[in-house]
């Protein structure tokens, strides 16, 4: 499964590692990541690659951009 997370919002210390910390908790592979701030506006995005259909990762990224302000999506990749 390749996943395409878009997460935006308003930039503060912390966030991209936040994130980054899900991903690594759930053994997914960065395979690109993008990010870029505008006037203190947050635009990231990474396509990741992992088991199964990505739902436990989707759900973590969730609760994490929750905590840390900003949003989320999702976009499944063809491989």
């Amino acid at each position: 499964m390749s996943l395409l997370v878009t997460v935006t919002g308003r930039d503060a210390p912390g966030v991209t590692a936040g994130l980054m910390d899900v991903l690594s908790a759930h053994g997914a592979s960065v395979l690109d990541v993008e990010q870029v701030v505008v006037h203190g506006r947050l635009l990231l995005g990474v396509v990741i690659a992992g088991d199964g259909d990505g739902t436990a990762v989707r759900a973590d990224l969730a609760g994490a951009a929750d905590r840390l302000g900003v949003d989320v999506e999702f976009a499944v990749l063809s491989d």
